[in-house]
């Protein structure tokens, strides 16, 4: 339904190829694991969810890629994109 809201691909008449693409069979939810923060001064453990099989990946990537537009029509945004970023 995402891609009939925003015609994703409707510009280059790839609509129909979108929708095939993003539909998922998977009846699998994202695995969740723990990876251990060793980095900071109290050590601790991170989620990572890894949605790469999951019956979600369609619909994470098309709202990842909204995100990421909006994020990037503003003017002065307050994101930085590494460590070197933020120190320049």
């Amino acid at each position: 339904m995402i891609t009939n809201i925003f015609n994703i691909g409707e510009n280059h008449k790839h609509l129909k190829r979108v929708q095939e693409s993003v539909i998922t069979h998977s009846e699998t939810s994202s695995p969740m694991y723990y990876l251990f923060k060793d980095q900071k001064m109290k050590p601790g453990w991170r989620p990572v969810v890894s949605g790469c099989n999951s019956n979600t990946v369609g619909i994470s990537n098309i709202l990842s890629d909204i995100v990421e537009s909006i994020c990037n029509s503003v003017e002065n945004p307050y994101e930085v994109i590494s460590s070197e970023d933020m120190l320049n």
